[in-house]
């Protein structure tokens, strides 16, 4: 199987060359360029082709998008927006919406990221006194509580234009801080820096986590985990817009899974079905991951 598998790869290769010829002609594109380029997309099918891991992992891949896109069909008042890093590999793959959303309570991560890094630089501390808090106590209400008192005074500390740069030197480009909007890929990206410690020391990062567990909503994407995995999160509502962002630890597998809804209507009317809508995609991400 595997020497018909190969050698197919090579009769479309030389058919690639013929195709390559007709267009360097007509393009001036160089020959050799566009054989080079035919040869490293064969030879990578034929890798996958050739090591049944990848194949399970490309398909168990394909399954997911297809359904997570089937599953949003049923929701037509709603815009789904899902993003997937598997932490194990790095992949990062982007299901539906692609525009940025008003991220609600999500984005109280970036600002707890925010002040840690002022801790970092000597510029504050966890005992510094906010609004007649501690701003640990203050993280604390924020995250696990969903605290928007705890999060204005921090933002404030933080200063909104200092808040805009820093998500703009972790490259969250689509982080907008006077609108407070973000994609699910950039949010995404700011819970994987975190787990890797990229954000702040690890001792930190194990205190920012230890909030966003056992939160007071636990209803969207850890309602739907096996109750052996470990869940780091932020949800986050306000007007049609619910939104969860977790960090996921599973059997051996770790991985980042956000999912960004917004209704027509503007309201939360629909809420217990859309929580269905959340546990489906998780089940989905899950069979993914799993693989």
């Amino acid at each position: 199987m595997k020497r018909l598998i190969i050698r197919c790869c090579q009769v479309v290769f030389i058919a690639s060359l013929i195709i390559a010829g007709t267009v360097a002609a007509v393009y001036g594109v160089s020959r050799k360029t566009l054989a080079s380029t035919a040869w490293q997309t064969l030879g990578s099918k034929a890798a996958s082709a050739d090591n049944p891991t990848v194949a399970k992992k490309a398909e168990a891949k394909q399954t997911m998008i297809e359904s997570i896109q089937a599953i949003a069909t049923n929701y037509p008042s709603v815009e789904t927006s899902v993003s997937v890093i598997d932490l194990n590999s790095g992949e990062q793959t982007d299901i539906g919406e692609n525009a940025a959303f008003t991220a609600a309570s999500t984005t109280k991560v970036l600002t707890a990221a925010a002040y840690m890094q002022l801790i970092d630089q000597g510029k504050a501390s966890l005992q510094t006194t906010i609004s007649g808090a501690s701003a640990k106590n203050l993280l604390q209400r924020m995250l696990n509580m969903s605290d928007n008192t705890a999060w204005a005074a921090l933002n404030d500390y933080i200063g909104k234009a200092s808040l805009q740069t820093y998500a703009d030197s972790l490259g969250l480009t689509s982080y907008a801080a006077a609108t407070n909007t973000i994609t699910a890929h950039d949010e995404a990206q700011l819970m994987a820096k975190l787990y890797k410690n990229e954000l702040t020391t690890a001792a930190h990062t194990q205190l920012l986590f230890s909030y966003m567990h056992n939160t007071n909503n636990e209803d969207l994407i850890p309602a739907a985990m096996p109750t052996d995995a470990t869940i780091y999160h932020k949800y986050g509502y306000l007007g049609g817009e619910l939104h969860d962002a977790a960090v996921v630890t599973y059997q051996g597998h770790h991985f980042v899974l956000v999912i960004f809804t917004k209704n027509s209507t503007g309201t939360l009317d629909d809420y217990t079905e859309r929580t269905q809508l959340f546990h489906s995609i998780t089940d989905n991400v899950l069979a993914y991951i799993a693989a």
